[in-house]
């Protein structure tokens, strides 16, 4: 059941690929010319704006605040993107919204989205906090840094996710216009807590994967880098897509074909 889960979260993105296209590349285009205006705006180096690129220690005090603000207007701007396509994906699967060069943005909950997905990460963080110091302590007596690494990441990666799934339900709803509360996404989702289990070990061992191979063997180089990118699209889509197949599925009883 759990296969059956992601099977068909890839199916719904690849039998309307076309659509899927429309629907995220523009917004993400909008956000690559805003990253770039606030690259000159604030003065700041691309590698300053996204973790992992730039070296923190490299900034003056004088230009510290310049780079939170960019930092900033960067990390409101890629919530509002990332909602404004997960919305518009949820409403063209579930209502056939058909979206143009550019998914529509009036009437659309965006807003509630947003405030939805930041209480849910709430969530994820507080459970997180006890969870990740047990789980270190654990990596901490094995033999292997790398085997406790993989493992570590593994048994994360899908309890988080079969977390995540069970409770983000609630997104797909919100998107429609139709909410529901969390506790009743929690107890409906409970019907197939198995499946989702096995589903998000599935999405864990994928992404693990592909990282291994995108990241590591054909890293550092520009075709590497293309298909890091294509692969990082994939995933996102595929997790919303899987929003969207559980909330027909468990709300709507939409059968998994």
């Amino acid at each position: 059941m759990g296969w059956d889960l992601v099977r068909h979260s890839f199916v719904l993105l690849f039998n309307n690929f076309g659509d899927a296209l429309k629907v995220s590349v523009g917004p993400f285009l909008i956000l690559i010319a805003l990253v770039f205006a606030v690259t000159a705006m604030f003065g700041v180096s691309f590698g300053q704006l996204v973790p992992g690129m730039g070296d923190p220690t490299q900034v003056s005090p004088e230009a510290a605040g310049g780079v939170f603000l960019a930092v900033l207007v960067v990390l409101v701007a890629t919530l509002f993107v990332f909602s404004w396509v997960a919305v518009s994906w949820h409403r063209y699967v579930l209502l056939e919204e058909y979206p143009g060069l550019l998914p529509a943005l009036s009437g659309r909950p965006i807003g509630a989205y947003i405030g939805r997905s930041l209480l849910l990460a709430l969530i994820l963080i507080l459970l997180a906090l006890p969870v990740g110091i047990i789980l270190g302590i654990f990596a901490g007596l094995m033999l292997s840094s790398m085997v406790a690494f993989v493992i570590i990441n593994a048994v994360l990666g899908t309890l988080f996710g079969w977390v995540w799934l069970r409770l983000a339900i609630v997104l797909p709803g919100t998107a429609l216009g139709k909410p529901i509360p969390i506790g009743e996404a929690w107890r409906t989702s409970g019907r197939m807590s198995g499946a989702i289990m096995q589903a998000a070990f599935i999405l864990v061992v994928l992404n693990l994967l592909t990282g291994l191979v995108f990241g590591t063997a054909l890293g550092g180089n520009i075709i590497g880098d293309i298909l890091n990118l294509i692969v990082t699209w994939v995933t996102m889509m595929v997790g919303i897509s899987m929003l969207t197949t559980l909330y027909g599925h468990l709300i709507e009883g939409r059968a998994l074909n």
